[in-house]
């Protein structure tokens, strides 16, 4: 059976396991679970990717699959403990570090952010940065200049085990105007969130400490880590074009995209979340909710959206060699997450497809 098959046929072969399932909850359980093996592993196949692991989670009812490459050179295998670069993904658990930060009155989402970030000077070099607030960070309204542009990334690529510094990174956005005054507007913006991670380092003393302590630690995360040790164990390598640019995403340290964890670990996060747990209601509704303004369809580092099966809340990422998204529909109470070693070559959405999947059957 292939990714794209009919979903008549595939409800049909779903049914048929279903239907010994009574008499042999192993037989019928691992039934479902091969079945989307199959469909996990048609999908990477066609999009040209080495491994990865999705898991899919409804009440009482959790799937994973591991289909795959870790390592080509060793020829290792994929399993739902490998550790992944997880790029933008690392965004929401900065975000959810910062409102963990603003329970126990330590920042408000009204501060003026240049109040907190006096230790970077290169953050006061940031056209209109005067005048933006932690929330404008968070929800991407600060209007400030992108760092990561293709300057950025063609040195990310030459220089492949540069760990860049936020300082650093900041002088590649300080020579441009920013693109809208503060809060007027939306726009998508790494930036934001190397200077939020900065406010996390003067806060706890550095973002692996914040993490660890705000987040890591109360999700129950076991492998998670800001950045990656290329000799520790259970890594994936990251593959772009055949290439393999594993460093680029290890080296990674700064709060736009610094964290390397399983799938698994993603899943312990993302249940946290959206289920309960990570911190309280009122820090859960700012950072889901949809005030008035330009910032619409993204909370604070929560994106929202929606297809045929729901609306969705949120957070993808890419980068070189490397991708991952979770995906938590609240109608249904469907959550979803992978993690691949590569990228995809279309824009063909995953999560979409695998939501329905689950739910036809």
């Amino acid at each position: 059976m292939t990714l794209f098959s009919a979903q008549s046929a595939r409800a049909i072969l779903f049914f048929a396991a279903v239907l010994v399932w009574p008499h042999s909850p192993a037989v019928g359980a691992q039934s479902a679970r091969t079945e989307l093996k199959q469909e996990w592993h048609a999908f990477l196949e066609g999009e040209g990717v080495s491994g990865g692991v999705l898991i899919i989670d409804a009440p009482g009812h959790v799937l994973e699959v591991e289909v795959g490459t870790a390592d080509q050179s060793t020829g290792q295998a994929v399993t739902l403990d490998t550790r992944f670069y997880l790029a933008s993904v690392g965004k929401p658990m900065v975000a959810a570090a910062l409102l963990s930060a603003h329970e126990q009155g330590l920042i408000q989402l009204a501060d003026a952010a240049k109040d907190h970030l006096q230790h970077l000077p290169e953050a006061s070099q940031l056209d209109g940065f005067k005048n933006v607030t932690v929330r404008q960070l968070l929800n991407h309204t600060s209007g400030l200049a992108e760092y990561l542009d293709d300057d950025f990334m063609s040195q990310s690529l030459a220089k492949p085990k540069h760990r860049w510094t936020s300082r650093q990174a900041l002088t590649f956005a300080t020579p441009y105007s920013k693109a809208f005054p503060a809060g007027t507007d939306f726009a998508y913006n790494n930036t934001n969130y190397v200077l939020l991670g900065e406010m996390l380092a003067g806060l706890d003393g550095s973002l692996p400490a914040s993490l660890s302590k705000r987040v890591f630690g109360p999700s129950k995360m076991q492998s998670a880590s800001v950045g990656a040790d290329p000799k520790s164990s259970n890594l994936a390598r990251g593959y772009d074009q055949n290439r393999d640019v594993s460093h680029i995403g290890w080296n990674s340290v700064l709060g736009d995209g610094a964290v390397v964890a399983s799938a698994r670990d993603l899943h312990l996060f993302a249940r946290g979340l959206f289920r309960g747990g990570l911190f309280g209601s009122a820090s859960l509704w700012e950072m889901e909710g949809t005030p008035p303004g330009p910032a619409d369809n993204h909370g604070l580092g929560i994106a929202m959206d929606k297809d045929e099966t729901g609306r969705y809340l949120g957070h993808d990422g890419s980068y070189f060699g490397f991708e991952a998204e979770f995906r938590f529909y609240p109608e249904e109470d469907l959550l979803l997450i992978y993690a691949i070693n590569g990228n995809q070559e279309t824009d063909f959405d995953a999560l979409s497809y695998f939501a329905d999947w689950y739910l036809a059957n």
